[in-house]
């Protein structure tokens, strides 16, 4: 089931790039925010904060600044949770 999800994260991301390049924001916004979702249920963290960023920049962009709060929120518990996992890695190595 894992790999289906990991398509759909891929997909949805795929759609999302096209969608930006056609210069329909509100819909590559929706797009990149379920790549978000679905990747962080695979747990690839990196790759949904990828996309929550992108999804926040295109906010930005339409003006649109109801979704920034979530990305506020998640955005920087995520780059510590990453930060931690980096530094006990790197201790065990040691």
């Amino acid at each position: 089931m894992g790999g289906r999800i990991s398509s759909a994260a891929s997909l949805a991301k795929e759609c999302a790039e096209k969608l930006e390049e056609d210069h329909d924001y509100e819909e590559a916004i929706k797009f990149f925010e379920r790549a978000a979702e679905l990747y962080q249920m695979e747990e690839t963290h990196t790759y949904a904060n990828q996309a929550l960023v992108k999804s926040s920049d295109l906010s930005i962009l339409t003006r649109d600044y109801s979704n920034l709060p979530k990305a506020i929120k998640v955005l920087p518990t995520a780059s510590l949770t990453n930060s931690f996992r980096t530094t006990k890695k790197w201790q065990r190595s040691t």
